[in-house]
């Protein structure tokens, strides 16, 4: 199997479009948010996380810092422009 990739995305539409996007190459895994997506990284760590982050929610803090990144937005997410 490919690489693996973590899908953090609220909305059940994306996160299906997403992983069957990605294709039978890679291990596609995912979450709804980031409790579940933290539940998921105790047992494995992705190659690569892919997340709607700025819609706020706080447990993907703890997601990042889980695998050893920092939060871009500490102060929360930048406004539209």
């Amino acid at each position: 199997m490919g690489n693996r990739v973590l899908i953090v995305v609220d909305d059940q539409s994306v996160r299906q479009a997403l992983a069957e996007s990605l294709g039978p190459d890679l291990q596609v895994v995912a979450a709804e948010n980031g409790d579940q997506a933290l539940a998921i990284l105790v047992n494995s760590a992705p190659d690569v996380i892919l997340t709607d982050a700025l819609r706020g929610e706080p447990r993907l803090r703890a997601v990042l810092q889980r695998v050893g990144l920092t939060d871009p937005y500490p102060n929360g997410p930048p406004s539209p422009r």
